[in-house]
């Protein structure tokens, strides 16, 4: 079975109107929830869209790979995901590290 793997970037700013700049840009603001602290990401909406098109849908384990950051990849899956009914667009999305040699 293919591993799939979701390219990140950390963020820098924090905060509605950050949030609002990087959506004009074509990114998505996102947190990833992990087992030290909570990580502030953007994503590219285009790739999250792949990702997430699966028979699983948004119920899938995958790879999340930050730029920028010492840690290797790291397993999460969504917590919760936020998107504009009106535009099918991502507004944002919170991400939980998952442990796989834990229960």
């Amino acid at each position: 079975m293919e591993q799939l793997v979701l390219e990140a970037e950390v963020r820098e700013g924090k905060g509605k109107s950050y949030a609002r700049k990087l959506r004009r840009e074509g990114l998505i603001p996102a947190v990833v929830y992990g087992v030290d602290e909570a990580v502030s990401i953007q994503l590219n909406p285009e790739e999250l869209h792949s990702l997430l098109n699966t028979k699983a849908g948004s119920n899938i384990v995958f790879k999340l790979r930050v730029s920028g950051e010492k840690n290797k990849e790291r397993s999460v899956i969504v917590k919760d995901l936020n998107y504009n009914v009106m535009n099918d667009s991502f507004i944002h999305v919170d991400l939980l590290e998952i442990r796989m040699d834990q229960k």
